[in-house]
């Protein structure tokens, strides 16, 4: 049967950490799979050298890396998760 999405695990708080390696994490559920969108102040993340996302449909885990974290990368950052039956949000801080 087909189902909204659903955070299983909602994203943590991270810390920033000049030139280190940020991981964000997630676990979203929900059929047909969702299709994931990683956002900073409501903009999707396209600097595809320093930012990587996966999506394993089969766990429903997602992660977004951020490399070579700088000071101006704090700031909320949200993953949704959106199918035909519905859309959902999940956000934490880099500080």
């Amino acid at each position: 049967p087909e189902s909204a999405p659903v955070f299983d695990v909602q994203l943590a708080p991270q810390p920033l950490h000049r030139g280190q390696t940020a991981y964000f994490e997630c676990q979203v559920s929900g059929y047909p799979p969702p299709e994931i969108l990683w956002t900073r102040r409501g903009h999707p993340l396209v600097d595809k050298a320093r930012y990587k996302s996966t999506y394993d449909q089969y766990t429903g885990t997602t992660t977004l890396t951020i490399l070579n974290l700088c000071p101006e990368d704090e700031g909320e950052y949200t993953c949704t998760a959106i199918n035909s039956k519905g859309e959902i949000s999940t956000s934490a801080m880099l500080m």
